[in-house]
């Protein structure tokens, strides 16, 4: 007979506790450990409720939630719901176990200490024996000789985790630093940034201990394992526990839509190996393009809805109007296209190409102009790429796509008028329906000429120009004076903008009496004009920025300081620049030709290249 649920409230000490043989598991549907002490810092304020707590002297115990394991599987204790808070408490303990270890062999000997000795030496076999899975004889060989055991209490299986032994570094380790030698760190992140969720965490929990007095930490030690509790709810059948956790999910994070639709995903696949391993490839390539902020995988799953529903047709409505809601992604996915999930890994074929693409036009110069506005142009732009092989996909191939794209979004950002707005975003749903078919990109070209003559003045997207104090169309017009000077246009991710004419610093007024504007409104109002900023690469910027316009022209090629060590055109061209004041004429004259030449740009039907 199958067993019953079985609710139990328990210490965080007793939760912890299993029995020999077991283990925690993380299942194979479960989100990655996403506890974090660096932007949302849960950790710290789990750290901050135990010291309160402690420093009111409250008499009850205080509750972390409720737990739910799945024990079907012998030897398994699955978690259902409480997986970041279980991870979090034993890489508390590990730091704990750490800290009370010195603590213990520090004082162990000291008359003196013989209170504070008793607590901790209580506290420690406690940790020891949950990490350990050792009985009341073991724990004085492993005090002593802690290399002759390890802990495999914790084992992580889920398909989303990428650092899966990350657990097993850390809680088998014998002091912080070699603990920290041998953590993950992950490429092109800096400083406490570099390592994974676990080995951050387990940092902050140390060094946090650190810093308490030796009765501060005994007393953390034992509140932390003796009177802060959990309800531990555990149940015999997989189906029962989810849906537990689907009316409670206490006081854990909130599923991502992902994490939802990648176990439904799972349960579909036929060969569930061969799923698992390509969706943890998958989350790998996005896991990389996340750390640059292009994509995360609820994006990419985003992106592909678009161009299934551009495919269908499913919003297009009457003679060619279209309904620009959009579904929530769980809704298409779980609701109206239940379909796709049958397919798991054709449908994660298709989230994988997606996340090949991406990877291939990142550092594409022209996709770096395009990632300077709105960022809803990635629907479109992926609705359009998708269709091509990896191998026509070139720089050239992806400008002319993006040059009419850009066109549009330069709109939204000239005159405000709002991505949400008729003119835009249901202009760009109904061309989505040609971007994804085979349609040739002259038609599509033509579409766009046609709508932007119909819909905007020529004149008044000029004067708009005049009063735009944004910084994408300086972007914009650096890549059209590189195309009409027949330069390289370059642009990455150091690229900052300078202001010709400081904006501020030591010599502001002089600067202001010599470009002949006495009112200092004035002032303020022409600085900002698309004539007197450029794009500049940040560490020349940061050393020229509040000069004179003779000496950032001047500067000597060995001091990478000035305008002719730039690799923007712009900046190189301007060494030459006759005389050497900068004043409210020349903003004046590069604002008339920049505007003339974005304006020229967005009413032009020329694509790049052809």
């Amino acid at each position: 007979m199958e067993k019953e649920i079985e609710p139990r409230l328990k210490t965080i000490g007793t939760y912890l506790q299993l029995t020999p043989g077991k283990k925690f598991i993380v299942p194979d549907f479960q989100r990655a450990y996403e506890w974090d002490s660096y932007d949302y810092n849960q950790c710290d304020k789990l750290l901050n409720n135990i010291r309160s707590y402690m420093e009111f002297g409250i008499q009850e115990p205080y509750f972390f939630g409720t737990i739910i394991t799945n024990c079907s599987e012998n030897d398994r204790y699955c978690l259902v719901d409480g997986q970041q808070r279980t991870t979090t408490f034993l890489l508390l303990a590990k730091a704990l176990q750490l800290h009370l270890q010195k603590l213990y062999n520090d004082i162990q000997y000291d008359p003196e200490s013989r209170g504070i000795f008793e607590s901790v030496s209580v506290s420690l076999k406690k940790i020891i024996k949950i990490l350990y899975l050792v009985d009341d004889e073991q724990v004085p060989d492993l005090m002593t000789n802690p290399r002759n055991y390890s802990s495999d209490i914790f084992v992580t299986e889920s398909m989303n985790e990428m650092y899966s032994n990350e657990m097993g570094r850390i809680l088998n380790g014998l002091d912080f630093e070699s603990i920290m030698a041998v953590v993950e760190t992950i490429p092109h992140r800096r400083k406490d940034n570099r390592y994974t969720n676990f080995a951050r965490n387990f940092k902050y929990f140390y060094q946090y201990l650190e810093k308490l007095s030796q009765i501060e930490l005994k007393e953390f030690a034992k509140t932390f394992l003796d009177k802060c509790q959990v309800i531990d709810i555990r149940s015999w059948n997989l189906g029962q526990a989810t849906a537990m956790f689907n009316s409670l999910n206490s006081t854990g994070l909130p599923l991502y839509d992902s994490d939802i639709i990648s176990s439904e995903m799972y349960a579909k696949a036929s060969d569930r190996t061969a799923f698992k391993q390509a969706w943890q490839n998958l989350r790998q390539k996005v896991g990389e393009l996340e750390i640059d902020k292009i994509v995360d995988m609820d994006k990419i799953l985003t992106q592909l809805m678009y161009i299934n529903r551009a495919k269908s047709g499913e919003y297009m409505y009457g003679t060619g109007g279209a309904d620009v809601t959009v579904p929530g992604m769980k809704r298409y996915y779980i609701d109206l296209h239940r379909e796709l999930l049958d397919h798991p890994m054709e449908l994660c074929a298709d989230l994988t190409k997606i996340a090949d693409i991406w990877a291939q036009i990142v550092t594409y110069p022209i996709v770096y102009l395009m990632a300077r506005f709105n960022e809803n142009y990635k629907f479109y732009l992926i609705s359009y790429l998708f269709k091509f092989d990896l191998s026509e996909i070139t720089p050239t191939f992806v400008e002319k796509i993006c040059r009419l794209l850009i066109k549009i979004f330069a709109l939204i950002d000239i005159t405000g008028i709002g991505y949400s707005s008729a003119l835009v975003k249901s202009f760009l749903f109904k061309e989505n329906v040609k971007l994804v078919k085979d349609t040739d990109l002259a038609e599509i070209e033509n579409d766009f000429r046609i709508h932007i003559d119909q819909n905007w003045k020529y004149d008044d997207v000029k004067q708009d120009i005049w009063d735009y104090y944004g910084d994408s169309l300086i972007y914009l017009n650096e890549y059209l004076y590189a195309q009409s000077h027949g330069k390289e246009f370059y642009l990455s991710d150091n690229a900052t903008i300078e202001h010709i004419m400081p904006a501020s610093g030591r010599n502001y007024d002089i600067i202001r009496e010599d470009a002949g504007i006495t009112d200092i409104e004035e002032f303020k109002k022409t600085v900002e004009m698309l004539g007197n900023k450029i794009v500049l690469e940040d560490k020349i910027n940061i050393i020229s920025s509040n000069g004179w316009f003779r000496t950032k022209k001047t500067k000597n090629i060995q001091s990478a300081t000035g305008y002719r060590d730039s690799r923007y055109a712009i900046a190189r061209d301007l060494v030459d620049y006759p005389g050497d004041e900068w004043g409210a004429k020349d903003i004046n004259l590069c604002t008339e030709r920049a505007a003339n030449r974005i304006v020229d740009f967005i009413f032009s039907g020329h694509i790049q290249g052809d």
